[in-house]
C-alpha cells in the first residue's frame, strides 16, 4: 500500500529549527496543512514536490468550478479555502534555488535521440516521432507548457528524474489515439525502433518536411532546423 508524505514548513523538512530545545513548537495555525503525496522517488527534490502541488491545485480548481456550477456555493468556498495553503506553498518553493546534481547530470543530460526519429514508449508500447525536446524536465513546472501537450510521465519510475531530456512525441494515432496534441515523455521511456516506419498524426506536416526512406526518419522543417528548440 502506498505511503504518504506530508508537505510542511522548512522546520518540518529536516533541519528543524535552530537551537536545541528553546522555544515552543509552532501552533497548528502557523504550519502548512498535511498534503498527502505519492512516495518520493530517490532523485526527488523540491521540483518533485512542486509538480505534485500543482497537480493538486489543478484538481482543487476543477472541484471549485464544478461545485459553483452546480450551485453548491458553500462547497465552492470550502474548496477555495483549501486551495490557499497550496498556493502559498507553491510560492515558497518557487523562491528556492534550483538544485543541481553533478553526479547525475553528465549521463542524464546526454541526448540519445534526435528530432525526426521514431521511438517506442518503454512501458506503454506506442510509437511516435520526436518533434521537440527539452534538456531537462523543468517544462513540467510551467502550467502553460503543460497545457500545450498531453503528459505521459511517471516521475516515480525515472532514474534521473527531471535531470534528463524530455521529448514531445507525435504519437502514431493507430497505436494510441491521443488527438492532435503532442505527448510529453521522458527520454528514459523512449526506445529506438529497429525498423522505423512513418507514423500517422495530424501535425506531421507542421513539424517535418518529408519522410526519408534512406535515413528511416522524418526530415525536420526549416523552423525546427533553426533551433535548437526547447519545449
Amino acid at each position: 500500500m502506498p505511503t504518504t508524505a506530508a508537505l510542511s514548513n522548512d522546520d518540518d523538512r529536516g533541519g528543524g529549527g535552530g537551537g536545541g530545545g528553546g522555544g515552543s513548537p509552532p501552533s497548528a495555525a502557523t504550519r502548512w496543512p498535511a498534503c498527502p503525496l505519492p512516495p518520493r522517488p530517490r532523485w526527488s527534490d523540491d521540483r518533485y514536490e512542486l509538480i505534485m502541488l500543482q497537480q493538486r491545485m489543478t484538481a482543487a480548481l476543477r472541484s471549485m468550478d464544478a461545485k459553483a456550477a452546480a450551485g453548491d456555493f458553500t462547497g465552492a468556498v470550502a474548496a477555495r479555502d483549501a486551495l490557499l495553503p497550496l498556493q502559498l506553498r507553491e510560492r515558497h518553493l518557487l523562491l528556492q534555488p534550483v538544485p543541481h546534481h553533478p553526479d547525475r547530470a553528465p549521463l542524464g543530460k546526454t541526448l540519445l535521440h534526435r528530432q525526426g526519429m521514431i521511438v517506442q514508449h518503454r512501458r506503454h508500447g506506442y510509437k511516435g516521432v520526436i518533434a521537440n525536446y527539452s534538456r531537462d524536465g523543468c517544462c513540467l513546472l510551467v502550467p502553460s507548457k503543460r497545457l500545450q501537450c498531453a503528459i505521459d510521465v511517471d516521475l516515480n519510475s525515472l532514474q534521473f528524474g527531471l535531470d534528463a531530456p524530455f521529448f514531445q512525441l507525435l504519437v502514431d494515432q493507430r497505436d494510441r489515439p491521443t488527438g492532435p496534441l503532442p505527448t510529453l515523455v521522458a527520454q528514459e521511456d523512449c526506445l529506438r525502433v529497429a525498423d522505423p516506419q512513418p507514423v500517422e498524426h495530424p501535425l506531421i506536416s507542421r513539424y517535418f518536411e518529408r519522410w526519408s526512406e534512406s535515413d528511416r526518419r522524418y526530415i525536420p522543417s526549416i523552423l525546427l532546423r533553426a533551433g535548437p528548440w526547447s519545449i
